[in-house]
């Protein structure tokens, strides 16, 4: 059975189903690439969160050296808490060889610092 055969509504048929097949192939690969977008949004506000806790160290150092105050070291040692606690999730979601080696030192390097701080 050729195309030429078929009557106007059986071919308008097979175009709509072909239209709906289509736009349903579209739609799995939008959702699965938003679904990657979300994943990756996430791993970038984890960096920065732990970008924003690395300046509240510093900030906190700072207090430190002006006010001499050991309440101070308590922050910073709650601040390098939460920044371990951030590197080992994001280490967990990362692929990239190169990504798990720099934010592997980052925590080691953060964890240097507040044995040295301490």
């Amino acid at each position: 059975m050729k195309i030429k055969d078929l009557k106007l509504v059986t071919k308008l048929a097979l175009l709509t189903g072909m239209l709906l097949v289509i736009s349903v192939i579209i739609g799995f690969v939008g959702y699965f690439f938003l679904h990657e977008t979300e994943v990756e949004v996430g791993m970038v506000n984890q960096v920065s969160q732990i970008e924003r806790d690395i300046l509240n160290v510093i900030k906190y150092e700072k207090e430190y050296h002006i006010k001499q105050d050991n309440k101070i070291v308590s922050k910073v040692e709650e601040e390098l808490n939460l920044i371990q606690t951030l590197v080992r999730e994001l280490k967990s979601q990362l692929e990239s060889k190169e990504d798990i080696n720099l934010i592997t030192k980052l925590g080691e390097e953060m964890n240097m610092y507040g044995t040295s701080f301490t």
